[in-house]
């Protein structure tokens, strides 16, 4: 199903104002988490409360294998991975678009851009852990969006 066919099933809620989701809840970046190592924000992620982002130390997800390669690598994030792989989550649009946005920018750039971005109204969930970041076929297209907000994508956003 595309973000589309989920905002129409969820009331026709496209980009949403005054920064609330889906069920009326105000959002805030927690800037204090961060990318995680596979390029996800955790900064935005609203579906465990509890989690306090994969570098804190208590990430739940000590299986996940960006996060055990970056580590016996001894880097940060798979952004910092000279190897070109699509490995575990890195097989998704978002994080790997997300982490190749972080080679040619930055991880401070990308934090701005998505904070910027989520004050416009583009949000990183819509439904589930799908957002407006997840409707991309390509790399190029999904990296224009995050720097301009402006969907270039062939998908309806």
């Amino acid at each position: 199903m595309s973000c589309e066919e989920m905002r129409m099933e969820a009331g026709g809620i496209g980009y949403y104002e005054d920064a609330e989701d889906i069920k009326g809840v105000k959002r805030k970046m927690k800037r204090e988490l961060g990318i995680a190592r596979c390029g996800l924000a955790c900064c935005l992620c609203s579906e465990n409360v509890s989690c306090q982002g994969c570098n804190s130390g208590n990430c739940g997800e000590r299986d996940c294998i960006n996060r055990k390669c970056s580590q016996a690598k001894g880097l940060k994030g798979c952004w910092e991975c000279p190897e070109e792989c699509r490995l575990g989550l890195l097989q998704k649009i978002k994080p790997y678009g997300f982490t190749q946005y972080i080679k040619r920018y930055g991880t401070q750039k990308l934090l701005e851009r998505l904070e910027e971005n989520e004050k416009a109204g583009i949000r990183y969930h819509v439904s589930g852990i799908v957002g407006d970041y997840d409707d991309f076929d390509d790399v190029e297209s999904l990296i224009q969006f995050i720097d301009t907000g402006i969907s270039h994508s062939t998908n309806s956003i």
